[in-house]
């Protein structure tokens, strides 16, 4: 792509393993390398890549602002901790131990799986013997689908917390009514929230492409070429590394449609707010208000 189709940018990847074996290759060569679907640490690094930028935040920064969201809002301080052994599961793990001991608090209870298994019940049972009051998943779909069921099944029952990489709607679908207590954090907005006029653009493009059904991916996936978008229109079209570069960490407070992006030198993602739903009988509903 770099050497015989001379691309400018790389736009809209997915993975953290794909992120890392990429990285030494936009480091060296200077790449813009912008709005990857994936919070892993290696994408966060103080001070920031220059032309290295997201759209969300990283999952250590996610998982920090749900363990705030659980102390402060559901006044709860016993929380353990079931993630995929890997980069992307330890991401997880740190950003729910660094917040807990700003509050003097530790993990109670870690259990971890394999990557590409559903190999669960150990974690289950060690967790289960920790007993914390609630768990936070870092696992991707499947094997965390697989965490809450046999978990209920298993007799233990905590407040469950997912991460955006488990989906909402994933979640939703495959438990339906199981009667667990579930709180899912997003970190963009619900492709349904129509209130919201990026939400309204974005459900009228995909429709005119042809796209039926909406996902929190490809809303991220939008907003990140609405943020490229901006940056071009910005430049007038003049459009380089160096400009790429100026131009997003000039961009504060862009009204998206009801939803603000901000970058600067010192912080090369947009979104700062994630989202937190509440299931209960097969339905998700805004938590900000539980």
């Amino acid at each position: 792509l770099t050497e015989k189709e001379h691309i400018f940018a790389l736009i809209g990847g997915n993975g953290t393993p794909i992120a890392q074996a990429l990285m030494p290759f936009i480091a060296e060569t200077g790449l813009p390398f912008l709005f990857t679907m994936t919070g892993g640490t290696i994408l966060y690094p103080n001070p920031p890549v220059k032309n290295l930028f997201q759209v969300r935040m990283s999952y250590a920064e996610e998982a920090k602002k749900v363990v705030i969201f659980v102390v402060e809002k559901l006044k709860i301080k016993d929380i353990g901790v079931f993630y995929q052994d890997d980069a992307f599961g330890v991401a997880g793990r740190s950003g729910v131990e660094k917040q807990l001991a700003e509050y003097q608090l530790k993990i109670n209870g870690i259990g971890t799986y394999q990557r590409n298994t559903v190999d669960v019940d150990k974690a289950i049972d060690a967790l289960k013997l920790a007993n914390p009051k609630a768990v936070y998943i870092q696992a991707v779909g499947k094997p965390g689908i697989e965490f809450i069921k046999r978990s209920f099944a298993k007799g233990f029952n905590p407040i469950f917390l997912g991460q955006s990489v488990l989906d909402s709607f994933q979640v939703r679908d495959a438990l339906g009514k199981l009667p667990i207590e579930l709180y899912m954090s997003e970190v963009v907005p619900s492709p349904l929230d129509t209130k919201l006029p990026l939400i309204q653009d974005y459900q009228k493009n995909m429709a005119a492409i042809g796209k039926k059904s909406f996902d929190y991916f490809s809303v991220e996936g939008y907003i990140g070429a609405v943020l490229f978008a901006e940056n071009i229109r910005r430049t007038g079209g003049d459009i380089s590394r160096e400009s790429l570069t100026k131009t997003f960490e000039s961009m504060a407070k862009f009204d998206l449609g009801g939803v603000n992006a901000s970058f600067s030198p010192t912080k090369h993602y947009a979104l700062d707010t994630n989202f937190i739903f509440h299931l209960k009988d097969g339905q998700l509903s805004p938590a900000l208000d539980k």
